[in-house]
């Protein structure tokens, strides 16, 4: 049934579920040798947001 195809239904598109973390990343070490971005600096600390989706794999229509 996977290789038809779908038609889309408003009603029946199915939303992404899963978890989110927000939180500040520290960079604790001095790495210019490999980056050069800001975010890497030592002692700085940058506001972040990560989303995981438990559907992984899933075609977004």
């Amino acid at each position: 049934m996977f290789h038809f195809d779908h038609e889309r239904i408003p009603e029946r598109i199915i939303h992404a579920r899963g978890s989110a973390a927000h939180g500040y990343f520290e960079a604790t070490d001095d790495i210019s040798d490999i980056c050069k971005a800001a975010v890497f600096a030592k002692g700085t600390k940058t506001p972040v947001f990560t989303r995981f989706s438990t559907l992984a794999g899933c075609p977004i229509w």
